[in-house]
């Protein structure tokens, strides 16, 4: 590669986020468009009404992953003049949609919180194993007949991987995982890197490295202390209430 060219004309100079092939036809993604090479030459293709992450190839159609104004998600099929065929959404189960395929009549997504999906003519699928959410590199403890472990852990240097994949439970062989998808205040409590059981409640305490510390029993809201709560800022990072241990 040892020229490059400025393609112009139809395509508008700018940042460019995505090229894929359609039946040997190249269609590139700029924000919210989509152009189509063919015929040597570049012309519009199709415009989404929300924000597109990424695109998809497959059986010889575009396949588009956009997610709406409110925060839903949903894929799009298209023809290759883009002629919409087919659109799939499914608020409950199609959350964080990370790649597609279609097999048949059938699409198979892969969702960063769902797991699986199959979506047919006879409903959504959903493949899930049995597994905690992410790897688990923080605390353990048996409490309450169940496993509770943290998913962050910290380095001899007390860095920050900012890690948001939360907590999860293993009881009677069944694994649980508590993420901010499932509970929304856990965005912020990045980095749960210890955890322990309350004698009083039995509720589950954790520590976050840098969000303070989290309190959560089952039906009850989550509860989450840092700023005036009597736990100190960090003297190095002011803005991160750090919980490294609980006992």
């Amino acid at each position: 590669f040892r020229n490059w060219h400025l393609i112009t004309g139809a395509l508008s100079v700018g940042a460019y986020q995505q090229v894929v092939t359609v039946s040997n036809s190249i269609i590139a993604t700029k924000d919210d468009s989509l152009f189509i090479h063919e015929n040597d030459s570049w012309r519009f293709l199709y415009t989404s009404p929300g924000r597109i992450n990424w695109i998809n190839s497959s059986q010889g159609k575009l396949l588009i992953a956009e997610t709406n104004a409110a925060g839903d998600s949903r894929i799009v099929v298209t023809e290759r003049d883009g002629t919409v065929s087919q659109t799939y959404e499914q608020r409950e189960l199609l959350r964080s949609p990370l790649d597609a395929v279609l097999k048949g009549n059938d699409i198979w997504i892969a969702d960063a919180v769902s797991g699986l999906l199959q979506f047919s003519g006879n409903g959504v699928k959903r493949y899930q194993p049995n597994s905690p959410y992410s790897v688990s590199t923080g605390q353990m403890i048996y409490a309450s007949n169940s496993l509770w472990v943290t998913s962050a852990t910290l380095n001899s240097e007390y860095q920050n991987s900012f890690s948001k994949n939360g907590f999860f439970q293993y009881n009677n062989m069944t694994w649980k995982n508590f993420t901010p998808a499932a509970l929304p205040a856990l965005d912020s409590a990045y980095d749960l890197v210890s955890v322990a059981v309350s004698s009083n409640d039995r509720s589950i305490w954790l520590g976050s490295l840098g969000g303070g510390l989290v309190r959560f029993r089952e039906a009850e809201p989550l509860q989450i202390f840092k700023q005036q709560s009597g736990i100190s800022p960090s003297v190095f990072q002011p803005g991160q209430y750090r919980v490294a241990g609980l006992t």
